[in-house]
């Protein structure tokens, strides 16, 4: 699936456990088909597949794998009421207003320092 990296929706994380994320929706996205069971939507830039919608809690869920937990944020999480970012996928009639992007991690880093003395902005990541 392919994102524009432009944050439009915010979710809040209902149940996060080893093999299942359930993330309550705004509910102009719960109610559109970027929401449909099979659709992708990147929380927190991680491409996933929604598997469930829960009604009554305008939330959906998510299965995981340890493999994403291990080398995404998804895992760092608490376990419940977290704010994520939810990014439904590029439709081609969409019109990108930031840059096309994979929801596909391939690496994780810490952040380890900012320097804006240069009048930009400069992010260090450890490796």
């Amino acid at each position: 699936m392919v994102f524009g990296g432009i944050i439009k929706y915010f979710g809040e994380v209902e149940v996060l456990s080893a093999k299942q994320l359930c993330v309550k929706l705004p509910r102009d996205l719960y109610d559109s088909p970027a929401s449909e069971l099979g659709a992708s939507i990147a929380i927190n830039g991680v491409c996933l597949t929604v598997t469930k919608k829960i009604s009554e809690e305008r939330a959906v869920t998510f299965d995981l794998s340890q493999e994403t937990l291990d080398r995404t944020n998804l895992g760092l999480l608490p376990k419940a009421g977290a704010t994520v970012h939810a990014e439904p996928a590029l439709r081609l009639s969409d019109a990108v207003g930031g840059h096309i992007i994979s929801g596909h991690v391939v690496g994780c880093g810490k952040f380890k320092s900012l320097d804006t003395t240069t009048g930009h902005l400069v992010i260090d990541l450890a490796e």
